[in-house]
């Protein structure tokens, strides 16, 4: 039925909804616009809140057709996924110039990143990357920092700063 509502551009009803974040089972009234998470996921326009949500699509009790054609298209929000696993509406530009070491170690755990990495003439790689959130690509170069340069990247430096500041008071 959402793969109907979707292809038809139609609002569903999700039946009694069951939200741990809320604590609440609750009918909820959406326009639904893109599967996530290899279908298990919907993205939707959510008409009570006027706000894009990913509802798990187990979690409702039952998914009614409604009568009504999608009335907020234009507030549908893309959603995307960036090569760390973290999702979001936004992303933000960060490049790494990254060493052998961090160079096998991203391509071991992020096969993908090999379309986004380009062999610098110094032997190191250029990492050109799009993030939905700075927090798994912090991780990466926290954890490799002696072998990765963050360059034109400033909101993504400021991230770090502010993070090693955090750890440092914390210490």
């Amino acid at each position: 039925k959402l793969f109907q509502a979707i292809k038809e551009q139609r609002v569903v009803l999700l039946k009694n909804y069951n939200s741990p974040s809320s604590g609440t089972v609750s009918n909820r009234i959406v326009e639904p616009y893109l599967f996530t998470a290899e279908n298990a996921e919907v993205r939707c326009y959510e008409l009570s809140t006027g706000m894009n949500k990913t509802f798990k699509v187990a979690r409702a009790e039952e998914v009614e057709l409604l009568d009504l054609l999608w009335s907020h298209e234009e507030a549908h929000s893309p959603f995307f996924t960036d090569l760390f696993g973290f999702t979001g509406e936004r992303l933000f530009p960060v490049k790494l110039l990254l060493g052998q070491l961090a160079t096998s170690l991203l391509l071991e755990e992020y096969p993908d990143a090999q379309r986004q990495l380009t062999l610098q003439s110094d032997g190191r790689h250029l990492l050109q990357t799009k993030v939905c959130s700075f927090v798994g690509i912090s991780r990466f170069v926290l954890g490799l920092y002696e072998d990765i340069e963050v360059v034109d990247s400033p909101d993504f430096q400021h991230y770090l700063q502010q993070r090693i500041a955090h750890l440092i008071a914390q210490a």
